[in-house]
């Protein structure tokens, strides 16, 4: 053998391995790579979560309506309070606007369904109905 091979034999045996910067590298890489998808996972999960308090939020406001509709006092103006077996939610009405429609003297008002909060935080609405008060409903006042 000449010294030519013996050099070149041996300079391929050295490269068989990574070096510590490459194995750095691809540690950083794939460290960045598990940590957005762990981002990811919680956002979605977060997402998850808040979809199903806005779809039992809609529930509830749904069975509230029906409630008051059927009730002897009407549908409520502006009024609060919290939702009877389930102290996950309060509900609060306010009247948007007055009007005469027809002869008849009206209100728009909206129920919001919130989700009680640490006290730093304002409560934001899961859901939002509007409907409209006849003048009947206005009489009794609820």
């Amino acid at each position: 053998m000449n010294v030519r091979q013996l050099t070149t034999q041996r300079s391929r045996r050295d490269r068989t391995g990574f070096t510590l910067l490459e194995v750095v590298i691809g540690v950083m890489l794939m460290a960045s790579l598990v940590v957005g998808s762990l981002t990811a996972l919680s956002r979605y999960r977060s997402s998850l979560a808040m979809a199903a308090r806005k779809r039992q939020a809609m529930v509830v406001a749904d069975d509230l309506l029906n409630v008051w509709v059927q009730s002897s006092n009407g549908l409520p103006g502006a009024s609060v309070g919290e939702v009877g077996g389930e102290s996950l939610f309060r509900w609060q009405t306010r009247v948007l606007s007055q009007r005469l429609i027809c002869g008849v003297q009206t209100e728009v008002v909206r129920l919001e369904i919130y989700h009680p909060q640490s006290s730093n935080v304002a409560p934001y609405p899961l859901a939002t109905v509007d409907y409209v008060r006849g003048a009947a409903s206005l009489q009794r006042g609820f």
